[in-house]
């Protein structure tokens, strides 16, 4: 088996990507890329595709990842920063509008607990964990769940958003897997079926392929799955996370407690959506097995770890180790 080799940015994957990706040709031709969007390094290869697909896939997900940031950006006026700066948008980025949309769905999905109004809390955890803080009181997270729940965001019948009370929105959890799953979408729309999406940190999209792709699992402990034509999310405390007295404080919030200790050290979810795949990730990793049977019932497919160990595997899951 030859490892698909990752040459301009080899010496960073170890470090970046949760997903190694192997193959088994010795030799292919294809073109691939690899930029720095969302927080992390995407790559994609299209093995049936051309430069111009390339670029057009990679100004879509510019463009997510430009009306996603929570950071101020010249570059658009419409967008994540500017609806929590202003609390309104008039005319927001047809682009945020559908992906607001897709998040409201989720949460409803999910019973609340991946909720993009959960930015601040989010927040105030990775300062704790970049900064090696204190843990919060509990005084200060009852005050911030209490903002989530007096919060709220409206889609006003002449288009435009408002965004009431103290709330934060933060597509973090959510942007980057619809980011992946849309431009799939883009590929498929202009004939491309062979190529793999790399978010790196969390999402994976694969088409058809003659071998399946062998995508072994950061952190996993040697395990790794043979997968094509499907997508994959994960969520782990690996990224961002400090540990005291044995308990991981991760960046995924609970909005309903203000905690930031998941049920499980990493969650893997494939299916056919890149964006859902992700946010049941996350949904996972705050309540583990008991969403396993709501995950599984929309024809997902989960497994769970803690310490490089499966925990859970689903029945129909092939999972490898070596």
């Amino acid at each position: 088996m030859a490892r698909i080799q990752f040459q301009k940015f080899k010496g960073l994957l170890p470090l970046l990507f949760l997903f190694s990706l192997f193959s088994c040709r010795q030799e292919e031709a294809f073109v691939s890329r690899q930029e720095y969007l969302f927080g992390t390094y995407v790559e994609i290869r299209l093995f049936d595709g051309t430069e111009e697909d390339l670029e057009a896939v990679f100004k879509l997900l510019e463009t997510y990842d430009d009306i996603a940031s929570k950071e101020e950006n010249s570059q658009n006026g419409n967008g994540v920063y500017e609806l929590n700066e202003s609390r309104h948008l008039s005319n927001p980025s047809p682009y945020l509008l559908e992906l607001l949309e897709f998040a409201e769905n989720v949460k409803e999905e999910t019973g609340g607990y991946v909720n993009i109004l959960s930015g601040r809390l989010s927040d105030l955890w990775k300062e704790v964990i970049n900064d090696d803080l204190a843990l919060p009181s509990t005084e200060l997270l009852e005050e911030e769940v209490a903002i989530i729940e007096n919060s709220s965001l409206f889609f006003n019948d002449d288009g435009s958003l408002t965004l009431l009370g103290e709330a934060e929105v933060d597509l973090g959890s959510l942007a980057k897997g619809y980011a992946i799953m849309k431009g799939e979408e883009l590929l498929k729309e202009r004939g491309v079926t062979s190529y793999l999406l790399n978010g790196g940190t969390s999402s994976l999209a694969l088409g058809e392929y003659e071998d399946n792709f062998k995508v072994r699992i950061r952190n996993g402990n040697g395990y790794y799955l043979e997968l094509k034509e499907t997508s994959l999310g994960i969520s782990s405390v690996y990224e961002q996370s400090i540990l005291r007295d044995g308990i991981y404080y991760s960046h995924i919030v609970n909005p309903f407690t203000g905690s930031a200790t998941p049920k499980h050290q990493l969650a893997l979810v494939t299916g056919s959506s890149c964006a859902l795949a992700d946010a049941y990730s996350t949904y996972l990793l705050l309540l583990g097995e008991e969403v396993i049977e709501t995950i599984e019932e929309n024809d997902y497919q989960v497994l769970l770890l803690n310490n490089g160990e499966i925990t859970y595997q689903s029945p129909d899951l092939e999972v490898k180790r070596g």
